[in-house]
């Protein structure tokens, strides 16, 4: 399995202001492929007990195998992220009771008091399998970014955001494959920024 760089918004990937952000272009960008296997894998996958279809982009699939340095310590294995329960970031339960992320840490639009600073999510895991109740009813990340009291399609149908996948915010297709720049104001300082994730 390749291994991909996360898209991070970490100490290890350049610090905060305009140099962080040249930085963590450089360096934490995320090839347009792994979208394509995020959203449509050649491998069967299952979560939480469900078999995911092959090639089929309305599944999550894949075994994405998150090993960079930011992710060590949480290594999600594969699509049911397996090691992680984020508990103590308030992500407690498969439907994600703490919706509004303000025990998470999702404090602003930006991701800057988002929790994202630490070089690894030593602490952070998913504790369910899969996203049992998950779509962002958001359009983009207002205030705390995720406004809806829960996800609510399973492991993301149509494998990016049902609902108002983020148009604002450069998710332009379900399956992210275009979803090359991410230009909206609210998510700049956190490094995601044009060409982020096309290199």
């Amino acid at each position: 399995m390749e291994h991909w760089q996360p898209l991070g918004v970490s100490k290890r990937c350049g610090g905060s202001g305009a140099l962080g952000r040249v930085q963590r272009k450089k360096h934490c960008s995320v090839e347009a492929a792994v979208w394509r296997q995020l959203a449509g894998s050649t491998h069967r996958q299952t979560l939480g007990g469900k078999e995911l279809g092959v090639g089929d982009p309305t599944r999550l699939g894949g075994a994405l195998h998150f090993e960079s340095a930011d992710f060590e310590s949480t290594d999600f294995e594969s699509a049911d992220f397996e090691s992680a329960d984020f508990k103590s970031v308030g992500f407690e339960s498969a439907d994600f009771e703490s919706a509004d992320f303000e025990s998470a840490g999702f404090e602003s639009a930006s991701f800057e008091s988002a929790g994202f600073e630490s070089a690894s999510f030593e602490s952070a895991g998913f504790e369910s399998a899969y996203f049992e109740s998950a779509y962002f009813e958001s359009a983009c990340f207002e205030s705390t970014g995720f406004e809806s009291a829960g996800f609510e399609s399973a492991y993301f149908k149509s494998a990016g955001f049902e609902s108002a996948y983020f148009e604002s915010a450069g998710f332009e297709s379900a399956d992210l494959e275009s979803a090359a720049d991410f230009e909206s104001a609210d998510l700049e300082s956190a490094g995601f920024e044009s060409e982020g994730f096309a290199k």
